[in-house]
């Protein structure tokens, strides 16, 4: 039962993330994107940290456990930073955008 439940948790947040990043999957330009990350990045460090990418969702209208994102970031961060380069932000827009059949125009 307790196995269930997590694998049910983890699609759920999957589908929040997928929902969440295809929004910026529809941006016009990669300076869109730039734009969007660096909004993000709060401390300007160049890398979003699991409290950037929470507010994120929390701004978007996604209600995610910390626990949840800090699961979602490790699957991206390819560099095993604890965080998410810019690099790794458009990697992962452009991946939720092949699996929702939305095209990248940049």
């Amino acid at each position: 039962m307790i196995e269930r439940e997590k694998e049910r948790q983890k699609i759920r947040s999957e589908m929040t993330w997928n929902k969440a990043l295809a929004k910026f999957a529809r941006l016009e330009s990669l300076e869109d994107v730039k734009k969007v990350f660096e909004s993000i990045d709060e401390d300007k460090s160049g890398d979003l940290n699991i409290k950037e990418v929470g507010k994120l969702f929390e701004t978007l209208g996604y209600d995610m456990p910390v626990a949840q994102v800090m699961s979602m970031m490790k699957l991206v961060d390819d560099d095993n930073t604890g965080t998410m380069n810019f690099e790794e932000f458009k990697l992962c827009i452009e991946c939720v955008a092949m699996k929702s059949d939305i095209e990248v125009k940049w």
